[in-house]
């Protein structure tokens, strides 16, 4: 699934022992992750630092919308939005919706269509969180940017889950994941 790369902090991300996650050989590099949309999921053990930059990278491939999915977050058993530090949801418009919280308050931006990206093809989406300024990008291009209400830098409580949001029990991806890597910078376009 490929290694997740934090500035002085390397750390792998098994995905083959998640719960329900299957090796999918033929993945965008080798083997990619397969989530079946309704019980399995990669719990990372990885709790977001207190750092105000971040970006996330991952290589996704999709066929079908359902009512509403998480590719990763940290939500807390509720699945309260002010218990995520920084997620990323299908919702239920099929908008690609980012959420950053910081325990007490929360901010959601969802106004980019994921649709055209639900045709059974790889595709390349970076996330990038820099305070308050969010950016967001599919197959290298810049689909769209926004100034969220809350700023990146309050460390997360629960780990990071990818395949559901978070350690709530809900909100499963459909579909295959590879290559998921975590920065603690804000990575350019060129990058």
């Amino acid at each position: 699934f490929g290694t997740a790369l934090v500035p002085d902090e390397n750390f792998g991300i098994n995905l083959y022992t998640g719960t329900g996650a299957n090796q999918v050989i033929g993945g965008k590099i080798k083997g990619a992750a397969s989530f079946n949309g309704s019980s399995s999921y990669i719990d990372t053990n990885y709790t977001y630092p207190a750092v105000s930059t971040i970006s996330i990278s991952v290589w996704f491939n999709v066929t079908t919308s359902s009512p509403r999915w998480t590719m990763f977050g940290d939500y807390n058993a509720a699945g309260a939005d002010v218990s995520g530090r920084f997620s990323l949801t299908i919702d239920s418009s099929n908008n690609f919706e980012v959420n950053t919280g910081n325990g007490s308050s929360s901010d959601t931006w969802a106004t980019i269509s994921a649709s055209p990206y639900f045709n059974g093809a790889w595709h390349h989406l970076v996330i990038t969180a820099d305070g308050t300024a969010l950016k967001l990008y599919v197959d290298g291009t810049l689909l769209g940017s926004d100034t969220s209400t809350v700023a990146i830098g309050t460390a997360g409580t629960q780990s990071l889950k990818i395949g559901r949001a978070g350690d709530y029990n809900g909100n499963y991806m459909n579909g295959q994941l590879d290559q998921f890597r975590i920065f603690t910078s804000t990575l350019t376009q060129s990058q």
